[in-house]
């Protein structure tokens, strides 16, 4: 039995192991219920002080009432540390129920689960090695299900060395017994796996990890079938600054990466599977530091080769966010989100399930806070009904908890668009504008767009549907506000039809826009190749940290679709439908960018649709070590300062992903 109420596993071993969760928890809601959330504080009998950085929600006394089940970390501001369970009423009152568990060292990451297969659920949990915090290895703790009163014993551990930033539950080698994944910390060592044996003649687990990274810290991982072969596959935060990772997992047990379109660069967090866009592959979603959440849609594997795809309309493009709960909040049949935002509070994003081909997400926060330092977050059952609750670990405030209830359903969508026009750019571009709708008429701001060309004219629905889709629409503005989009890869010389449908955050459609056209240009006779050029820094600069390397480009046919930038002759970088300028940052100290100090060249390649190019180079000398000190006989405090910004990653529903310390 696994327990994860807030990650969905599209697969016949996962939709196993999501009934049993079923069974406990009840639905997961009523389809059609879709008005917007409300939430209102529940949290009785929850500390209001203390420093707790992930969260998980589970039944743990087997009440069919969900509990909380929460870590704590040791570090030197923190007068908090072990772990903890809070046993819920169904009310939104609980009652602290932790006999067995430790009061002491530093926890990352953890997960839960009958480990035993003994009926009730156990919970593993990853030692951190801060502040010289005693633990090591994984934890294991054994839960009696509430027989007697709730207890725990420690169980036999998979590794009882090094330090962890994050541990997962799930049975990899799909033999009915559960393992655990997990994220090594600070010092390196990458991604382990140990299979369990169920705890047949005594609980004992076997590392099988051949393939994954043997170092490098990751400081979340999660596990799921993306390319539908039926064996799970593993996905990793890497805390290095290399970005997201995810390797498939083999017949023989060994595994292969699979990282083609995901985020390569800055540290990242908690990552979750999950079917966003209802197409049966696995997604991928994560919350990369700087740089807000993203999502990637997976190919399932389609021709051989696993693919991400980015897709986070109606997504932050930056800020600091930690952990991420996913489920169907609300009932509508669609995925959303809960994620933890260091010093903002919690939030909550309604997906759309690709509704009109396009994955969009709204932000639907209600009354939850909008300030405070919260690095946990997870979906919750705390009372009967059929929606989703919310509950966060801060630093400093203890544990929260909100009831969720939805107001009326919304069935009214988006305006009409009226007055859509379209102008020929070029002979392989046209520009359309248009007045936003609303997300109810014209008041308000729509969800997505789904923007369509054909060569013949859009009168119907039917005929809509059928025509080319755009891609990478705008995220609709406010009601009355001018649109504008360039649809791009067009053929010379023809006339195109253009229409549009507005959909709200109930995806309910908007009627059919009134039919655009415009005719392209004929292609340029003689084709004239693009130029490119590095704006900064100038060439022969010292640099150092992290280097914005800005670049412009232009073409006289206006057709340049593909950028490469190499580093000392290895590939860092590839964009395509990248618009001038375009930033890439250098990150000189970390991940695979990092340069030792001296020379470096970075070459910037363009190239157009006629398969035309234009190369320029820059001579940078990285200068990251710092200079000798003056000798003096006398200290003088500030010269050296160690900082400390907490930063905890991610748990998904039944298993808390990785909470991580930043050092700063």
């Amino acid at each position: 039995m696994m327990l994860r109420p807030n990650h969905v596993l599209i697969n016949a071993l996962t939709a196993i192991m999501l009934l049993n969760a079923l069974a406990l928890f009840g639905p997961v809601g009523v389809l059609g219920q879709s008005g917007a959330p409300e939430y209102t504080l529940a949290a009785d009998g929850l500390p209001t002080t203390g420093q707790y950085s992930y969260v998980v929600c589970a039944d743990m006394n087997k009440d069919s009432k969900m509990d909380i089940v929460v870590g704590a970390d040791k570090y030197p501001s923190a007068d908090t540390h072990g772990l903890y369970v809070w046993t819920g009423d169904g009310t939104g009152k609980w009652s602290k129920n932790s006999q067995g568990l430790p009061e002491d060292n530093n926890y990352g990451g953890m997960g839960v689960g009958d480990l035993n297969k003994d009926g009730n659920p156990d919970i593993a949990a990853s030692f951190e090695t801060w502040s010289g915090s005693p633990g090591k290895g994984i934890g294991v703790y054994l839960g009696n299900g509430g027989s007697g009163g709730l207890s725990f014993s420690a169980g036999t551990a998979p590794t009882t060395s090094g330090g962890y930033d994050s541990a997962f539950v799930a049975d990899v080698n799909a033999d009915g017994n559960l393992d655990i994944v997990g994220g090594v910390h600070g010092g390196g060592g990458g991604v382990k796996v140990w299979l369990g044996n169920g705890g047949s003649g005594g609980l004992q687990w076997t590392e099988k990890d051949t393939g994954l990274p043997t170092s490098g810290e990751y400081t979340g991982v999660t596990a799921g079938d993306v390319n539908g072969d039926g064996r799970l596959d593993i996905a990793a935060g890497d805390y290095d600054g290399n970005g997201i990772h995810v390797w498939t997992q083999n017949a023989d047990g060994s595994y292969t990466a699979a990282n083609d379109g995901l985020f390569k660069q800055s540290q990242s967090f908690d990552v979750v599977f999950a079917d966003f866009n209802k197409d049966s592959k696995m997604d991928l979603v994560a919350t990369v530091r700087g740089h807000g959440v993203y999502v990637w849609l997976g190919n399932g594997g389609a021709g051989g080769k696993v693919n991400w795809t980015e897709s986070r309309q109606g997504l932050p493009t930056s800020g600091d966010f930690k952990q991420i709960g996913v489920a169907d909040m609300d009932g509508d049949g669609n995925l959303d989100m809960v994620v933890a935002e260091v010093d903002s509070g919690i939030v909550v994003y309604k997906g759309n399930g690709g509704a009109g081909g396009s994955l969009a997400f709204t932000k639907a926060s209600g009354s939850l806070p909008t300030s405070g330092t919260y690095y946990g977050a997870a979906f919750c059952k705390i009372n009967s009904d059929s929606i989703w609750d919310v509950v966060g670990a801060t630093w400093g405030s203890g544990i929260k908890a909100w009831t969720t209830a939805l107001g009326p359903a919304d069935t009214t969508p988006p305006a009409k668009i009226t007055d859509l026009a379209a102008q020929a750019l070029n002979h392989q571009s046209a520009k359309l504008t248009w007045t936003a709708p609303g997300d109810d008429g014209a008041t308000g701001k729509a969800t997505s767009y789904d923007i369509r060309y054909s060569s013949s004219d859009m009168t119907s629905m039917s005929e809509f549907n059928a025509a080319f889709k755009a891609q990478a629409p705008p995220t609709p503005k406010d009601a009355g506000t001018k649109e504008t989009f360039t649809v791009t890869g067009l053929s010379a010389n023809r006339t195109y039809y253009f229409a549009v449908v507005a959909y709200d955050e109930a995806t309910n459609p908007s009627p059919l826009s009134n039919s655009a056209n415009a005719k392209t240009q004929p292609a340029p006779a003689n084709p004239k190749p693009p130029t490119v050029t590095i704006t900064t820094p100038v060439n022969n600069s010292k640099v150092g940290g992290i280097v914005p390397i800005v670049i412009t480009f232009s073409d006289p046919d206006n057709d340049v679709n593909e950028l490469e930038i190499t580093l000392d002759g290895t590939k860092v970088n590839s964009q395509s439908g990248m618009s001038s300028p375009y930033t890439w940052n250098w990150d000189t100290k970390n991940g695979t960018t990092k340069a030792s100090d001296g020379t470096h060249i970075i070459q910037v390649l363009v190239r157009d649709k006629a398969n035309l190019e234009a190369r320029v180079y820059g001579h940078y000398t990285v200068e990251n070590k710092a200079p000798p000190k003056p000798h003096t006989d006398t200290f003088i405090p500030g010269f050296e300062t160690l900082g400390l910004v907490a930063a905890v990653a991610l748990v998904l529903a039944m298993n808390a992903g990785r909470r991580k310390v930043n050092k700063a």
